[in-house]
């Protein structure tokens, strides 16, 4: 980078319009110390702006806030039934429904993610959408961290597929 910035220097500040079409010409150019000069304090100042730890979490945030699913993983672990009443000596479980469950990732490195949004689509054999059905995971979700889901629900007749997706989600900063 300071090789790019030096030789936009040179052509911003040779000595005379003639300088500009060949850059040996610098050689031999009275002002050359006071060119390299004002270089390096440019590159002091560009350093100063480009390294502040903060403005890079800052822009690294907004950049993964603006592409937030490409940075949410969702591993879907299956359904289970959903267990309402336990066994007893003489009567058996009790169920109603299933239960969803699965794992969310975070893969970004600063922005922290909430309120996820996931949708579940039951389909038919032939590829016909039965049902939509929307829940939101109400948690946060920390960079380089997961939480673990569980959507309790009833699979509609005819079902012979389905898929869990990842519709939205809200980002806050984090300042880690």
């Amino acid at each position: 980078m300071r090789d790019c910035l030096f030789l936009f220097a040179l052509t911003l500040f040779s000595c005379d319009s003639n300088s500009i079409q060949s850059f040996s010409v610098l050689e031999n150019c009275s002002k050359q110390d006071s060119i390299i000069n004002y270089q390096d304090s440019v590159l002091v100042q560009l350093n100063a702006i480009l390294v502040n730890e903060d403005a890079l979490k800052w822009r690294l945030n907004i950049i993964e806030s603006s592409d937030s699913l490409k940075h949410i993983l969702l591993e879907n672990n299956g359904y289970s039934k959903n267990k309402t009443k336990d066994a007893g000596w003489f009567t058996d479980a009790e169920y109603d429904g299933v239960n969803f469950e699965g794992e969310i990732i975070n893969t970004a490195a600063v922005a922290i993610y909430h309120d996820i949004k996931c949708e579940l689509t039951f389909y038919s054999k032939t590829g016909t959408i039965i049902e939509k059905e929307s829940f939101i995971v109400y948690e946060n979700l920390n960079p380089n961290e997961s939480i673990f889901y569980q959507h309790p629900t009833h699979i509609p007749r005819a079902t012979d597929r389905y898929e869990i997706s990842i519709v939205s989600v809200s980002t806050e900063y984090s300042k880690k």
